[in-house]
């Protein structure tokens, strides 16, 4: 059980140039839990074979502090394919929806960097 949170997924642009752009892919995890983040980092280092990520910590003025963990490219991608290998019932679908987006976005950046070689 959580205090609520959810894994963030986000699709960030690194340039500005639209025939060139390149889009990363953010995962990241936020909770009240200090322990909670720990245990998350913990399963997710066995399963995925990554190392431990830094836990950033965010004080609050008022109530508890908060805790993050964060996989940015091929990292949270490989954690979304293995977060997402599963029934639909299980899944946040928004979630997934914005994952699957991100994976056609990333295929027609790819067809049109090979289009531009090809000519």
């Amino acid at each position: 059980v959580t205090d609520g949170s959810n894994p963030t997924l986000t699709i960030k642009s690194k340039h500005k140039n639209k025939l060139y752009t390149n889009y990363t892919l953010e995962w990241n995890y936020t909770t009240c839990s200090k322990e909670f983040i720990q245990k998350i980092n913990e399963v997710v280092t066995r399963q995925m074979g990554f190392k431990p990520a830094k836990i950033d910590t965010r004080h609050h003025k008022v109530g508890n502090d908060s805790y993050s963990i964060r996989y940015f490219g091929k990292r949270a991608q490989a954690i979304c394919n293995w977060l997402y290998d599963c029934p639909q019932y299980m899944r946040c679908q928004r979630k997934y929806d914005m994952y699957q987006s991100y994976e056609s976005l990333r295929k027609v950046i790819a067809l049109r960097r090979l289009t531009l070689l090809a000519s």
